[in-house]
């Protein structure tokens, strides 16, 4: 456990970007869904 966890904190920025990534990408296909409403 003690040697896995440097690479968890490692990985944790990425899984950050990940979810950021995903949130971004979600927020923009409800704002084309809109505009193609419009």
């Amino acid at each position: 456990m003690i040697l896995l966890s440097p690479f968890i904190f490692a990985s944790l920025p990425l899984y950050a970007y990940l979810v950021l990534g995903l949130f971004i990408w979600g927020f923009m296909s409800l704002a084309m869904d809109d505009v193609m409403d419009l």
